[in-house]
């Protein structure tokens, strides 16, 4: 992987993410996409696939993961148990398509834990409700899957190439809500 961005897209802000992505080019085969959550689709991950293009994604929270056997993979129950990284190198999405992929989690800091805790219980609370127990246990942990195989990115490159701070910063001072970043392999 070169690491040199081979596009970068910023969009108005008022188009949604989904709509947004429409009007993307399509990816090269060997390339990596990064994109914020509003992009999650295991629909895409599916294509992309397909077409040979890499990518990394934060894990949706209603996402469910299964094993190879299809039993379905509690990722919540499992991060209990770990105290700094966890990595589940064949996973599938969808018990019925079988999406391939790769789960991987890194425990925050508990200063961020706090924070991400407090954001959550802030969001439920705007929306009339309170969070559930797997949202506040997810909080403590950046959760993502990946089809990129362990030879071209350990879990901790992953971690590493995966710019949710970077995101964020960008959103946040711009306030522009479509990204979209793409990253030549080789």
């Amino acid at each position: 992987m070169t690491g040199a961005f081979h596009h970068f897209q910023l969009t108005d802000g008022i188009t949604t993410d989904k709509k947004a992505e429409q009007a993307f080019e399509p990816l090269p085969a060997g390339s990596l996409r990064l994109a914020d959550l509003g992009y999650f689709s295991l629909d895409t991950f599916e294509e992309l696939t397909q077409t040979g293009v890499f990518w990394i994604s934060r894990l949706k929270v209603d996402c469910k993961l299964f094993d190879a056997q299809r039993n379905a993979f509690v990722y919540t129950i499992t991060l209990n148990q770990q105290t700094l990284i966890l990595y589940r190198p064949q996973m599938f999405c969808r018990a019925s398509k079988r999406l391939p992929a790769r789960f991987i989690a890194l425990r925050c800091s508990k200063q961020e834990a706090n924070k991400r805790r407090r954001q959550v219980k802030s969001d439920a609370k705007r929306k009339g409700g309170t969070p559930s127990k797997k949202k506040l246990q997810l909080a403590e942990w950046h959760t993502f899957i990946t089809n990129v195989d362990i030879t071209q990115l350990t879990p901790e490159q992953v971690i590493t190439v995966y710019p949710v701070p970077m995101m964020r910063m960008i959103y946040d001072i711009l306030t522009i809500g479509s990204m979209r970043y793409v990253v030549e392999m080789v």
